[in-house]
């Protein structure tokens, strides 16, 4: 087996293993509240109509905008798929189109909104305000809290191991460093070091100097290219795997199906 074909083995592993931890998650919620299950899945929302300065009609806001948004995040991917995978390409290039992707989809709100009502509903837990617009620390925070609970209730869930190879403490410290830009790439692309904390000023030892001194930080972080890579894959299965799995349950649904009443009459036919 070749190179090429090494590659398609492992993605096609990553996306089979995703599906079946995101199966399990949807059929724990869906035994636990159907209703809910839909409702998680494709949230009612309030018709809302947006004009723009261009045209002179309104523009209805999309029936499905879980969909669209998850839709956009991929449309990055694929948009630097191409460049990641061309050898002409050099490696520390590869390695920021690829973190730009990565982060791209891991800071898409809709599945951290569908993740979260998911295990609420698992948990016997009422919906309360979701993590839309919430920092990425924070939603990781909730997220990892929810995983917890049901893990204390004897639901052991194949999604939180996978989750957490996606959106780690250390993944939400490269990214605040990435997009603040403190991180240097160095060895042709196969590092990348946080640099953060990589000196930190320290009072002086002698109080009669003025000048302080400075000392390495001996926690700095390092990521080699295989690690980003890694990281690259496994969201881009996640992503395409939810899509797949959300699309095979609500394609029984009306196009324009918004309130949860609806929902309720229509999946307890299909879905039970």
């Amino acid at each position: 087996m070749n190179e090429s074909q090494k590659d398609k083995t492992s993605k096609g592993n990553l996306y089979k293993d995703w599906s079946a931890a995101i199966e399990q998650l949807f059929l724990h919620a869906r035994k636990k509240d159907n209703d809910r299950f839909i409702s998680a899945l494709k949230p009612p929302i309030v018709r809302i109509k947006f004009e723009f300065p261009t045209l002179k009609k309104r523009i209805p806001y999309p029936d499905d905008y879980m969909d669209e948004e998850l839709k956009e995040a991929l449309k990055i991917h694929s948009l630097f798929a191409e460049a990641v995978k061309s050898p002409e390409l050099e490696r520390e290039q590869k390695m920021r189109l690829m973190l730009i992707t990565f982060f791209h989809l891991l800071e898409a709100d809709a599945w951290h909104v569908i993740l979260q009502h998911l295990l609420r509903i698992i948990n016997g837990k009422n919906n309360k305000k979701n993590l839309r617009n919430e920092d990425l620390k924070i939603k990781r925070k909730r997220i990892v809290i929810l995983f917890n609970e049901s893990k204390k209730k004897g639901i052991n869930l194949s999604m939180q191991k996978l989750y957490n190879n996606i959106c780690s403490k250390n993944i939400c410290d490269l990214r605040n460093a990435f997009f603040h830009c403190q991180y240097m790439v160095r060895a042709q692309g196969n590092w990348l070091m946080i640099t953060k904390n990589v000196f930190e000023k320290i009072p002086s030892s002698e109080p009669e100097e003025k000048e302080e001194k400075v000392r390495e930080n001996k926690e700095q972080m390092c990521y080699s290219f295989s690690e980003v890579v890694k990281m690259y894959e496994n969201i881009t299965a996640f992503m395409k795997a939810l899509i797949s799995k959300r699309k095979e349950v609500l394609k029984v649904l009306p196009k324009y199906t918004r309130q949860p009443h609806n929902l309720h009459h229509i999946t307890s036919r299909y879905l039970i």
